[in-house]
């Protein structure tokens, strides 16, 4: 069965009601996540639907997270993997320091409009890091 969302798309109920859920969830750790996070720029988790990336200082949900800029400024980033199979393994890693993005505001998802910001410094870093988790580029074996 289908319906009509609050943007006039139409939208399977039953996927509704799963979106729905996922949001909860997600939205929950996100509480979680920020709740336990005092140093660190950012933090990041997957969900059943999406990925999400959280700025502590902002408290600022992003799903979806998209780089789509970079500036032409780089560093060796020394970065380390909160993965179960190789908990506190260090990763050297070059990283841009200013970085645009664009993402789905969590508290939005998924009818909300994209945003984008400009990011730099220790957040830009743990941005790029998350996405490279998400997309399988960092893993146990990397360097």
């Amino acid at each position: 069965m289908h319906r009509a969302s609050d943007n006039g798309r139409a939208s399977c109920i039953v996927c509704a009601d799963i979106d729905d859920m996922a949001h909860d969830s997600a939205l929950g750790r996100l509480e979680t996540a920020l709740a336990a996070t005092t140093d660190s720029p950012c933090t990041h988790f997957k969900s059943d639907w999406f990925n999400v990336v959280s700025l502590p200082t902002t408290r600022q949900g992003m799903a979806s997270v998209k780089i789509v800029s970079v500036g032409s400024t780089v560093v060796q980033s020394g970065e380390i993997l909160e993965l179960a199979e190789c908990m506190g393994k260090r990763i050297q890693r070059e990283r841009h320091v200013t970085i645009g993005v664009r993402y789905q505001p969590l508290e939005t998802w998924p009818f909300g409009r994209s945003r984008e910001i400009a990011l730099d410094g220790e957040q830009a870093v743990c941005v790029q890091h998350a996405v490279d988790q998400f997309k399988g580029k960092i893993d146990c074996d990397s360097k």
